[in-house]
């Protein structure tokens, strides 16, 4: 009778002991700080789902989902979990996991997209910041449903992404990334606004859009902008090349993939026939060939009334504007030689 009393404690023993033991082993954490992971928690997640998904990312043991399930009741984490993207590592057992989630606090990254980079140039920010692989953006750049989402007629977004200071949780795709930057270009205008402007103007957005990067990227000062881009319509009027030194560089930076963005412009490449060089093709070229402040797009919106036809760098961010060909000449001379 004896024995059986002892066994029966030592099992009691065992039990009361090696349950909470299994318990505790079960929650903790599975690796160390090093193993960062960014977890997105979405709308219509459950317990049970979001238990899966951290077993799929080695963050709680294989078959421990009802363990993390039992213990998000008990603690009422369930009641408060928060939907968005979450940093999370390898030393969080699952009670710091499920308190992350309940306080909502989102990794959040900073970039700037600054006004008359090209698309090549921001994916090497972005790769250069660790937040999306430059083949991943540029894959993004051209992917085929968002120029159609966003009835752009090119081949890539150039032009579309506006130049802001952003933040967003990290672990998002390259299309994220585009489509941010896409809707805020257009948040700063009404569309019915671009649609009767474009309309009063003759041209389609795009086609602002493509002069508006030009204006972008031969402006100097910006309060030349509304008369650089008078420049241009008056040469469209009359249909004279517009010879922007801007679109031949890009150009060549597109036969470079972008490994080239301020090549040095010779001569020379002002004849190579190519779609962007508008020192060899009349009227604008098939795109925008940077990204567009809203300043620069104002500009081509409501333009400087002007009779001008060309204009130099004076070298200190400036321009001197002339209207006949003679003119020009002399002021290339005393700016540039």
């Amino acid at each position: 009778m004896k024995k059986i009393i002892v066994v029966i404690v030592v099992i009691l023993f065992v039990i009361l002991f090696s349950v909470p033991a299994i318990f505790f082993y079960t929650i903790r954490a599975q690796g160390t700080a090093r193993d960062t992971v960014y977890f997105e928690v979405i709308q219509g997640d459950t317990i049970s789902s979001i238990s899966k998904k951290l077993i799929d990312d080695n963050l709680i043991q294989t078959g421990s989902s009802k363990v993390f399930s039992l213990l998000a009741r008990y603690l009422r984490y369930d009641k408060k979990l928060k939907i968005g993207f979450y940093e999370l590592n390898g030393s969080m057992n699952m009670v710091d996991i499920l308190n992350t989630f309940s306080k909502g606090k989102q990794v959040l990254e900073k970039f700037v997209v600054v006004e008359g980079k090209n698309i090549y140039e921001v994916a090497d920010m972005l790769e250069a910041k660790g937040l999306i692989s430059r083949f991943d953006f540029l894959t993004a750049a051209s992917n085929e449903s968002i120029l159609r989402e966003y009835n752009i007629p090119t081949s890539t977004v150039e032009g579309y992404l506006f130049p802001s200071t952003y933040y967003i949780a990290k672990g998002h795709n390259g299309e994220t990334y585009v489509r941010l930057m896409i809707d805020t270009l257009f948040n700063q205008f009404s569309k019915e606004m671009l649609e009767e402007r474009s309309n009063q103007l003759g041209m389609s957005f795009h086609e602002l859009l493509t002069l508006a990067s030009i204006v972008e990227k031969e402006s100097g000062a910006g309060s030349e902008r509304p008369l650089v881009a008078s420049v241009f319509y008056n040469r469209i009027n009359k249909n004279m090349r517009l010879e922007s030194c801007a679109t031949t560089i890009y150009a060549m930076a597109l036969q470079s993939k972008g490994q080239i963005s301020q090549p040095k412009l010779e001569a020379a490449y002002t004849r190579i026939d190519m779609p962007y060089n508008t020192y060899k093709r009349g009227g604008l070229p098939p795109g925008p060939i940077s990204s567009v402040s809203k300043e620069a797009l104002v500009s081509v919106l409501y333009p400087a009334e002007s009779d001008y036809l060309f204009f130099v760098s004076k070298r200190n961010g400036f321009h001197e504007f002339s209207e006949e060909y003679s003119m020009h000449e002399i002021n290339i001379d005393k700016y540039l030689k």
